[in-house]
């Protein structure tokens, strides 16, 4: 019976030890599970940030490429349709380039000019004198057209829309038959400018 009580004891003991070493073996193994997530969990963090950081940086640059394709299409389609004039008008538009006089308001961010053409042909011909006006008024660039009643004078109100976004509007002062110097500057949503400048030298102003 002594012998039986004490091999009970032993058998018992080592079953506690062999249960508490099978405890102790799930919990490093737990923990070893936990660690293992959080790792893996902020490697594809730093993965998933790194992804939309490039993809960011692409679609900003792709934004910016648009943006002044944009601008500069906006900036000379509104420099063309003053200088060269905008035929799609019924009557047609004439443009600077065709001035016989002109004068100019740099403070007032304005010009005008007067052009006489014909339209149409033969018996059918029609003699314009037309005065035709640009002002900018706050981001805006309109453009009058009215018979002209001498002389040419600058106007500030009224007419059509010829473009939007645009910032300044810049002409040289002009006296006579000199060049008239044109700066135009343009600004997307996004805040981006785009500036153009050019010369025009009217044919028909008296030299």
């Amino acid at each position: 019976m002594p012998m039986a009580f004490r091999f009970g004891r032993n058998r018992s003991h080592s079953g506690a030890r062999a249960r508490g070493s099978v405890g102790a073996h799930a919990r490093d193994q737990a923990g070893f599970s936990l660690v293992e997530a959080v790792v893996a969990l902020g490697l594809a963090t730093l993965l998933l940030l790194g992804l939309m950081a490039l993809w960011g940086a692409g679609w900003r640059t792709e934004r910016q490429a648009m943006t002044d394709s944009e601008l500069n299409r906006l900036a000379r389609d509104t420099l063309n349709a003053i200088i060269n004039g905008d035929p799609g008008e019924d009557p047609p538009v004439q443009g600077l380039i065709r001035a016989n006089a002109v004068v100019t308001s740099p403070a007032l961010s304005a010009l005008a000019y007067r052009v006489t053409w014909t339209e149409g042909s033969g018996e059918s011909a029609i003699s314009h004198d037309d005065e035709v006006a640009y002002y900018l008024s706050g981001n805006t660039i309109y453009r009058v057209v009215s018979a002209f009643v001498d002389p040419v004078n600058i106007v500030t109100a009224g007419g059509t829309v010829v473009a939007e976004h645009v910032t300044t509007f810049g002409v040289s002062v002009n006296t006579g038959p000199e060049p008239v110097g044109l700066t135009i500057t343009v600004t997307s949503r996004f805040g981006t400018n785009l500036t153009l400048e050019t010369t025009v030298l009217p044919r028909n102003v008296p030299r």
